[in-house]
């Protein structure tokens, strides 16, 4: 996290300075942003909540606390297929119209867990209009700027005394293999060549040594020439 510099946005080293981009993001993970409405998230209250997931608001209410809930308590309703007959009295809708919530509930937990998250086994309520939005118009919104976003904000955050880093981790680690890849000497002038990301996994399977330790990463970042 050392080389991360906050006020620039950048990470900086000996001679050069580097920083991820939203067309780069967009490439890692495949969503889309050209001709798309970035993603603004909006606070909602746990009625509202429990609304859009037809659940019964006497039954749920006390699982939903300050903007946040369980990912067991999601997981044990709808993500077992015997959790329709289960809980049967805390949802207000068919059989039919619970399968058709379940993908979007697993979207909203993947994205509280892997990308957005806030503390361990919760998920933020305020996710949920994001994905529901995202299934009715998959052509029409990103959330690509979100994701970059976050990025950014929890590297700040690590350099700035925090010691865990919320979010995106993953992904930070392709666009640092991207970056820090091992190229040939020759340059390739084909048209191709010109966009990195979009051959990243096959230019990869070149690269030398699998770094995974923080240390590793130090002392490897640190002798780069």
């Amino acid at each position: 996290m050392g080389f991360l510099e906050s006020s620039t946005v950048t990470f900086k080293f000996l001679d050069f300075e580097s920083t991820p981009t939203l067309e780069e993001f967009s490439s890692l993970t495949k969503l889309l942003i050209r001709g798309r409405l970035p993603m603004i998230p909006l606070a909602i209250c746990t009625g509202d909540f429990l609304s859009l997931l037809d659940l019964h608001i006497f039954w749920s209410l006390r699982y939903v606390d300050s903007g946040q809930v369980e990912l067991d308590y999601l997981f044990q309703r709808l993500g077992r297929s015997e959790g329709y007959y289960e809980y049967q009295r805390e949802f207000e809708y068919t059989r039919g119209a619970w399968e058709h919530m379940r993908p979007r509930v697993f979207v909203m937990a993947f994205l509280g867990v892997m990308v957005f998250p806030i503390r361990s086994n919760s998920v933020d309520i305020n996710i949920f209009p994001l994905v529901i939005n995202i299934f009715n118009n998959p052509q029409r919104f990103s959330l690509v700027p979100m994701i970059l976003a976050k990025f950014l904000r929890s590297m700040t955050a690590c350099i700035r005394g925090h010691n865990f880093f919320g979010g995106c981790s993953m992904l930070l680690q392709i666009w640092e293999r991207e970056h820090f890849y091992r190229r040939d000497p020759q340059m390739d002038f084909y048209m191709g060549a010109r966009n990195r990301i979009e051959s990243h996994e096959d230019r990869l399977q070149n690269w030398v040594g699998t770094l995974t330790r923080r240390e590793e990463w130090r002392t490897f970042l640190n002798h780069l020439t």
